[in-house]
């Protein structure tokens, strides 16, 4: 995992950003590394790098805990594992988007109290 220092000196000293970005791949149209130095280049939206090959079960996700956090990947498996490891560390809510194929989930609190048959809420812009 990489980008999640930074956040958690940030949190430490008790700030926090609106969100945070989470990778679970290089997107080949991501140039730049956004989680390689984003506290430098932008501050106010923090990037957290979590590699294909990074134990979940070992990483230290206290920086997610009362979070929003974007999560984006081409794998929808990983993408949703890297998800539900944040959920289950405390985050508060939580978008996915997978581009292959194209689509979204969201969870949060709240539509758990509305859609108790689901944790994940699967939204209508899927592209199979």
């Amino acid at each position: 995992m990489q980008g999640h220092e930074p956040l958690l000196r940030m949190r430490m000293a008790g700030n926090a950003p609106s969100y945070v970005e989470v990778y679970t791949e290089v997107l080949p149209w991501t140039v730049a590394q956004p989680w390689a130095d984003w506290q430098r280049w932008n501050p106010l939206m923090p990037a957290v790098y979590v590699a294909p090959d990074d134990d979940l079960e070992a990483l230290d996700l206290r920086w997610c805990v009362a979070l929003r956090v974007r999560v984006f990947g081409r794998d929808a498996e990983r993408v949703q594992a890297v998800a539900d490891a944040l959920k289950d560390a405390g985050a508060e809510r939580i978008l996915t988007t997978t581009f292959e194929p194209l689509c979204t989930s969201y969870w949060s609190p709240e539509a758990n109290k509305r859609r108790t048959d689901a944790l994940w809420v699967r939204e209508a812009v899927c592209n199979s």
